[in-house]
């Protein structure tokens, strides 16, 4: 061991005094064979050569030239040391790009609990007791709250003057008035008056006109509708579209507008047979219509005086009684007689008090007997006194009824209940439309058992109630381990 470290230290004495010499010299290595010009003692350098030799080359390459210089080696270990520092430095970014990641994901959002609503069927209880004409096609409905009953199909039939709703629905469309105005003046042409002989002869429902008289809209209207003049319709239609054919076009624009899937028409006042629809489109019309005050308030005329005419008597003969304050007859016979009215109910004080008055909308078409016009008014108000008992309150869901879950990858599903009971106004069969609505604001992990999260809402018509849902349980929030390991 001693002899080692003499030799250790005899070699780096020299190898010292090599490096300062070469130093000077400005080189790099020592050329062993040539000529000694560094100052260095020949015996020396000789010395130090055996001895060298007797530790093997300095330098990795055995094979030597002459001219050749030894050259420095690698100390022991030194690779090795260097391999183990690159694998330390991979280790180390591997763990900060894992701390990077983790940090990441468990700061980063998580996906919000979803809710989900059970399958859920409201309906009122029974069905309808309705007794309808029998062979005739009928609907009845029940304004903001829908069809109540439809029977006899949906067969296309000839509705003859039922046609004029949807002249009244264009000229009012075209030309609105407010309740009090008379509307822009008609004059009345040589055209006209020719028009009216004509359909007289041919024993149409007219009004009688003379040329140069000025008409307003309001009272044209009053003419078409209340003793239903086929003449007067067909000057309204030239004075809003330019010509008849043109405003028939306008009439069947708007059955696609308005979904009146089964209704085509061939002029403005029914006489023409081709005019054929149903009685569900006919209600639908009559329902909107209904709605304009200024329709509304002359399909409700029992009579009406017009200018150069005198008073003139509503074919309605139903108007005013079981409630019924509209809207049209109609008689041709490819189709037999048709009635569209609308009958205001008698509610109960607690049902009233809270919807205030109801309007049903009914239709009965294709009555062919004896006395076609009779009979249909006559069916009309055995189905109006039916109407008023239709109506009904009920409850349809109870409190705390469970009506959806709350669902999150990171906990356990909880359940969505009803604060408070829904009762509402419809008829007895009547279907509501069922859904719930979730405010996404209000549901982030954890929520407290009862936590409202948003409503459920049943909808009947245009009618809509609402009530608060909470959860049922308690939703806990991600854990660590979810929101790194996700």
């Amino acid at each position: 061991m001693n002899k080692l470290s003499g030799a250790y230290r005899y070699i780096r004495f020299n190898m010292i005094g090599i490096y300062r010499d070469i130093s000077r010299q400005n080189m790099l290595s020592v050329d062993l064979a040539g000529p000694v010009q560094t100052g260095i003692g020949r015996e020396r350098l000789l010395t130090l050569q055996s001895n060298m030799a007797s530790f093997g080359p300095l330098s990795g390459d055995k094979k030597k030239s002459k001219g050749s210089s030894y050259k420095f080696t690698t100390p022991p270990g030194a690779k090795s040391l260097r391999k183990g520092a690159i694998a330390v430095s991979i280790v180390t970014l591997l763990a900060l790009v894992v701390i990077v990641v983790g940090l990441v994901r468990y700061f980063g959002a998580v996906p919000p609990p979803e809710a989900l609503m059970n399958s859920l069927s409201v309906s009122f209880p029974g069905k309808p007791n309705l007794k309808l004409p029998s062979g005739d096609e009928v609907t009845v409905s029940l304004k903001n709250l829908g069809i109540v009953e439809s029977v006899g199909g949906d067969s296309q039939i000839s509705i003859a003057s039922v046609t004029k709703m949807m002249s009244a629905y264009i000229i009012l469309k075209d030309h609105p008035l407010s309740v009090g105005e008379q509307g822009p003046s008609i004059t009345v042409t040589a055209a006209d008056v020719n028009a009216y002989r004509q359909e007289l002869a041919q024993n149409d429902s007219v009004v009688a006109v003379r040329q140069g008289e000025k008409i307003t809209e309001l009272e044209a209207l009053e003419a078409a509708l209340i003793p239903s003049g086929d003449n007067i319709v067909q000057m309204l239609a030239a004075w809003d579209a330019g010509s008849i054919k043109a405003f028939v076009a306008k009439m069947n624009t708007e059955t696609h507008v308005l979904g009146l899937t089964h209704t085509h028409y061939a002029g403005p006042s029914g006489v023409n047979p081709a005019t054929v629809s149903t009685a569900y489109d006919q209600t639908k019309l009559a329902d909107i219509l209904m709605k304009n005050h200024i329709f509304a308030q002359i399909v409700a005329m029992p009579q009406v005086t017009l200018p150069d005419v005198g008073i003139v008597y509503n074919v309605n003969g139903d108007l005013g009684r079981d409630g019924i304050v509209g809207v049209k007859t109609g008689w041709v016979p490819a189709g037999g007689a048709s009635f569209v009215f609308a009958t205001d109910l008698r509610l109960s004080s607690s049902i009233s008090s809270q919807i205030g008055s109801l309007q049903a909308v009914s239709a009965i078409m294709g009555q062919q007997g004896a006395s076609p016009i009779p009979t249909v008014l006559s069916d009309a108000l055995n189905v109006s006194q039916q109407l008023s008992s239709l109506v009904v309150q009920d409850q349809l869901v109870p409190d705390s009824k469970e009506v959806g879950i709350l669902q999150a990858p990171y906990s356990s599903s909880v359940q969505l209940v009803t604060t408070k009971l829904i009762d509402m106004i419809g008829f007895p069969g009547a279907k509501c439309k069922v859904s719930l609505l979730v405010n996404k604001k209000l549901i982030k992990a954890p929520l407290a058992s009862g936590t409202e999260v948003g409503e459920l809402s049943l909808t009947l018509g245009s009618e809509t109630r609402q009530v608060p849902v909470v959860t049922k349980g308690t939703l806990s929030g991600p854990s660590f381990g979810y929101r790194v390991l996700r």
